[in-house]
């Protein structure tokens, strides 16, 4: 996952969003690269390669039109049954051939342009960088599938989840410094980067907020200075097979020093929730808000 997100971040693409218009039943979209694409009717067999764009598939209720998924998508359980074609590294180009699909959707751009060679239609827009862009994404694919007002409740229905978990922090009095994990190798996440932007709308001070990449890798001495008095393990054992454990932060050489470390105030999220651009992003935004609250509680 970690490569991923600096593969992601090191492309000189312009982060642009699709733009879809419809015109006499007819859909047009501009991808992410401004080349427009044109949908005569809705795909039938869709290729999803991005683990956030099948849970959106899933959620607009196109289970059945999905017929192959990244090896990264892993929700719903259900996606499990579908065929595996690869990865952005390892992408098995045969095999969604093989698959015969109506439209691959992609967010990186490594097989675009092999998979259009072979006659295949390829819609790459770039990951969304904010809840906007989860939300515009969501309604560009129920335009495309045909599924506009399913996508457009979706959306209303993120937007409402995420005003009322923000308005639990409304008497929240300053900010908190936050380091936010991704990685046992201390990769976090910058401002320009999706979580970034969430940690920064909830009122937090992420200690990695200046870099001028998405997902930075700090070294132990830049986050023991920066202090953090929360930190967040997206990489947490909990959740991922290779990832570390609360105790294994707190025992790090030197990290005893952290107001986080000394007050306990480390913490493990379902980084899919929280990391992941997709229709679950409500549910993340309040992982992170029960944590702001939890520490608020421990103050008083």
């Amino acid at each position: 996952m970690i490569a991923l997100m600096v593969a992601f971040g090191c492309s000189s693409l312009d982060a642009s969003r699709g733009i879809a218009s419809i015109e006499d039943e007819k859909i047009s979209v501009l991808d992410s690269r401004g080349r427009e694409i044109i949908f005569d009717s809705p795909p039938g067999r869709i290729v999803s390669l991005s683990p956030a764009h099948t849970e959106i598939f899933y959620k607009l209720g196109l289970e059945n039109q999905i017929v192959g998924v990244d090896g990264f998508s892993d929700f719903p359980e259900r996606v499990s049954n579908k065929p595996r074609v690869g990865d952005a590294f390892t992408l098995n180009v045969e095999a969604v051939v093989g698959l015969e699909p109506d439209l691959v959707y992609t967010t990186f751009d490594g097989p675009v342009d092999s998979l259009e060679q072979l006659g295949l239609r390829v819609l790459y827009i770039f990951p969304a960088k904010d809840i906007e862009g989860v939300l515009q994404n969501i309604k560009l694919l129920g335009d495309i599938t045909d599924k506009g007002d399913e996508a457009r409740d979706i959306a209303e229905e993120i937007e409402s989840k995420i005003e009322l978990e923000k308005s639990h922090l409304s008497e929240m009095g300053g900010t908190l410094r936050v380091y936010y994990e991704l990685d046992p190798g201390l990769y976090t996440v910058g401002g320009q980067s999706f979580v970034g932007d969430l940690l920064f709308m909830l009122g937090l001070e992420n200690i990695a907020a200046d870099s001028d990449i998405p997902y930075p890798k700090l070294s132990a001495e830049i986050i023991i200075g920066s202090d953090p008095e929360i930190i967040i393990l997206a990489d947490g054992r909990d959740f991922v097979s290779s990832g570390t454990t609360i105790d294994e932060v707190i025992n790090r050489p030197g990290w005893q020093t952290i107001t986080a470390v000394k007050r306990r105030s480390v913490y493990v999220v379902d980084g899919g929730l929280i990391s992941r651009p997709g229709p679950r992003i409500g549910d993340g935004v309040g992982e992170i808000v029960d944590i702001i609250l939890d520490i608020q509680a421990k103050q008083f």
